[in-house]
């Protein structure tokens, strides 16, 4: 056994709450936003080259403008979410608005599948569920009453249709996004846990320090460093069933003598 158990606290200030992103998500967003701007300037170009001037190119043009600023942002920027939930909802409006004006003639309701299963991979399961649910059922809506480019108007089952299309990706998405985020959070937990005393290990909280010191540093915190004394005497004079009895006292002590926004 070791001479002594070091223990690592980071506290903060007594009034704030700082959240560290989920590296999951964080870690994908600058391929994401990437993705996006190539795809929009593609469309950009091409409706440009069609039709012109006119609204779809300059909702375009400002998403291009909008995710190269978020990726400029993106390092130094501690509203990940704000971030990403608005350029979402940005580009949810812009697959609405090309159903009503048919500025995607028939393709639009294509883009429409795509919403499901990019919302819950950017925004998760709950404001991913609440943004498909909304653009799913204004997207079913506009193509059944808005006329078609041809002329007429959409039969009921076409709604019906695209309706259970839309539902069937978003049960599919849902399912695997569930399954991913506990997947995700079973693998932070042994990774960032001690087994014996459910503590963070010392690699998780130097991560959390680091992480503090980029993305807050105009909030005041606290690093701590314990050791526990003679802590071989313990478990040569005892046993080492005893000194992890002891570790766990400890630990239990430590979680009690801290607040839910602190490390320990």
């Amino acid at each position: 056994a070791a001479l002594f158990q070091r223990i690592l606290l980071v506290r903060v200030g007594e009034d704030e709450w700082l959240k560290i992103p989920p590296p999951s998500r964080t870690a994908l967003l600058p391929w994401k936003e990437q993705l996006v701007m190539v795809v929009s300037l593609a469309l950009g170009l091409l409706n440009l080259r069609a039709h012109g001037l006119d609204s779809i190119v300059v909702i375009e043009a400002i998403i291009v403008a909008y995710s190269g600023l978020f990726l400029w942002r993106l390092p130094k920027t501690p509203y990940l979410h704000w971030w990403s939930t608005s350029l979402v909802i940005f580009i949810s409006v812009t697959v609405l608005h090309s159903l009503v004006t048919k500025a995607m003639l028939n393709d639009g309701f294509y883009w429409l599948l795509l919403v499901p299963t990019t919302r819950l991979l950017v925004l998760g399961l709950l404001w991913g569920g609440v943004i498909t649910g909304v653009v799913g059922v204004a997207g079913v809506a506009v193509l059944v009453w808005a006329p078609p480019p041809g002329g007429g108007n959409a039969t009921v089952a076409v709604g019906i249709n695209a309706g259970l299309t839309y539902v069937f990706i978003w049960a599919l998405s849902h399912a695997y996004e569930a399954r991913r985020h506990q997947m995700v959070a079973r693998l932070q937990t042994v990774a960032a846990q001690d087994p014996l005393t459910g503590l963070y290990n010392r690699l998780y909280l130097e991560d959390v320090f680091a992480q503090l010191c980029q993305s807050q540093p105009q909030h005041a915190f606290t690093l701590v460093l314990l050791d526990i004394d003679h802590f071989k005497q313990i478990n040569d004079n005892h046993g080492h069933e005893v000194g992890d009895q002891v570790l766990r006292l400890l630990s239990q002590m430590l979680r009690s003598a801290t607040r839910e926004q602190d490390w320990v």
